[in-house]
């Protein structure tokens, strides 16, 4: 199986959200979001997310995402060297 990691890009969004809607769908106890509450959210909200934070994907031979994995940078000041990682499923 290939496999392509790289950073998500705003034209990612739709395939960000269908993974991210799985994800809280399979696994409701992993995350402190809801698929409910992450259900209101559309492709713009998705495409937002991916200009604000750092999301990393993996992508298969095909070219599907099914992996996930999203740094929000800390923006305070004198803590931007730090970042929390959210939004992980493989």
């Amino acid at each position: 199986m290939t496999t392509t990691i790289r950073q998500l890009l705003t034209q990612d969004a739709a395939a960000l959200r269908e993974v991210r809607l799985e994800a809280l769908r399979t696994y409701p106890l992993n995350y402190t979001g809801t698929y409910e509450a992450e259900m209101q959210h559309d492709i713009a909200w998705f495409a937002t997310l991916l200009t604000s934070d750092i999301v990393f994907g993996a992508l298969d031979a095909q070219g599907a995402l099914f992996a996930t994995a999203c740094f929000s940078p800390d923006k305070r000041p004198r803590n931007e060297h730090k970042a929390i990682l959210r939004m992980v499923y493989v």
